[in-house]
């Protein structure tokens, strides 16, 4: 089990033993500093070693912005690993979004004889969604569009997988175009199936979580759902998919569902044509 709150990072084994704790610091970001929210987004047992995957948030350098830079907020993945010996050994970051952070209202406060003036500053929300695959490959999609893209944390783009023919992504090439974000989240389940849900209809009717599914080759396998808005989901072996529900008096739980077909069809990592 890994936990992160931010300020450091703790592997537990099976039992709930501590095996490691790491201070989380911005050297894993050179030159940036680190937002104190750090999310686990996946982990997986390997030969040797075992493997977490973080989602980090960094920030211009204060340096850089003295020089001229632009305020920008930075997302990125980190891949860090725990040997056998329980010691974390150095891993690999790679940038996810770059977000550009506009100046807001600045107010200015006294005390005495000093005076403060503040700026606030607004970083956008983020607009990229992410996963991790088999292999340690991320897959990655921009809210707008469905065109996702497999890549590797060298920074390569291995293939891309798209549904229809997707718009243009907003904001190319300094154009300010109106966002519309169609996609919610991007989960990879460990036969490599992608699991993209649905950003939620407006006055839809009807309260709906919606994944389209794709396989392992990229083949487009059709669309589920549930009667029921999910908070955060957890994607397993065989279609099994563990879900955080918001229930009656807004009370949170985790519903267990299953993925089966009417034809009696498995979710397997099957052999790709090509």
């Amino acid at each position: 089990m890994w936990v992160s709150d931010g300020l450091q990072r703790l592997a537990l084994d099976s039992l709930g033993n501590e095996l490691d704790r790491v201070v989380m610091r911005s050297a894993m970001v050179p030159g940036r500093p680190i937002d104190p929210r750090v999310r686990v987004v996946a982990a997986e047992a390997g030969p040797g070693h075992s493997t977490v995957y973080l989602e980090l948030t960094s920030y211009t350098s204060h340096a850089d912005v003295d020089r001229g830079a632009p305020m920008e907020q930075y997302a990125w993945a980190a891949r860090l690993r725990l040997s056998d010996e329980y010691e974390t050994v150095t891993g690999d970051t790679l940038v996810i979004e770059t977000m550009p952070i506009s100046e807001g209202e600045t107010r200015e406060s006294a005390r005495g004889n000093v005076s403060i003036q503040m700026t606030m500053q607004h970083p956008r929300d983020p607009r990229v969604i992410w996963g991790i695959g088999p292999g340690g490959v991320l897959w990655s999609a921009h809210k707008s569009a469905y065109r996702l893209h497999e890549i590797t944390f060298a920074g390569d783009t291995i293939r891309t997988v798209e549904l229809g023919s997707p718009p243009p992504v907003p904001g190319v090439a300094g154009k300010q175009v109106e966002y519309k974000p169609v996609l919610a989240a991007l989960d990879v389940s460990p036969e490599g199936w992608l699991w993209v849900r649905r950003e939620p209809e407006e006055h839809a009717g009807e309260d709906l979580s919606t994944w389209d599914l794709f396989d392992n080759c990229g083949r487009y396998r059709g669309a589920v759902a549930v009667p029921e808005q999910v908070r955060a989901v957890h994607i397993g072996a065989a279609g099994e998919v563990h879900a955080v529900v918001l229930g009656t008096f807004d009370i949170s739980y985790v519903r267990r569902l299953r993925l089966e077909s009417p034809a009696g069809a498995s979710v397997t990592r099957g052999i790709c044509p090509f």
